[in-house]
């Protein structure tokens, strides 16, 4: 079992049992194409940061994704613990990346967007002193039918 979906089943299984997991694991290296678009909008030099998830983010996610019937009612698809395992792949092959400033915790944020078997919008924030891209929360929106029969778990 890799690591986040190892991360993401302690989550779960905490959330079950009551425990505060707190957890982070770091994942990869920004690719060289996503840290020169992250410099080209922002001016954020990110080239030693980590791509990384953590059990709060995780839990943000879920709890206000992760329901398939209100996000269908939203026109989006719920977020699954395998969706948490295309994050770095998002992140190093986005299609889109958007500035979008400081958010409420006075962190830096971006949107990444990818389009694989359905269209991903992920919120990634600076953690400047832990040097990390980390995770805020993640939307999914269905995608054109063209991308629905792709295999996407080799990722």
């Amino acid at each position: 079992m890799n690591t986040i979906a190892s991360l993401v089943t302690e989550v779960l299984q905490s959330e079950q049992t009551g425990i505060n997991l707190s957890k982070v694991i770091h994942l990869t290296t920004i690719a060289q194409q996503s840290l020169k678009e992250i410099q080209a909008q922002s001016g954020l030099d990110l080239r030693r940061y980590l791509i990384a998830i953590d059990s709060f983010s995780i839990k943000h996610t879920l709890k206000g994704h992760g329901n398939k019937v209100k996000e269908n009612l939203r026109g989006q698809e719920g977020v699954t613990p395998k969706d948490f395992e295309y994050i770095p792949y998002i992140i190093n092959h986005a299609e889109t990346i958007v500035f979008e400033d400081k958010n409420k915790q006075g962190n830096y944020s971006f949107r990444f967007e990818a389009t694989l078997h359905n269209h991903y919008v992920v919120i990634m924030e600076v953690r400047t002193k832990r040097k990390i891209l980390a995770l805020k929360t993640m939307r999914i929106f269905k995608a054109k039918k063209e991308n629905q029969n792709l295999d996407f778990d080799s990722l």
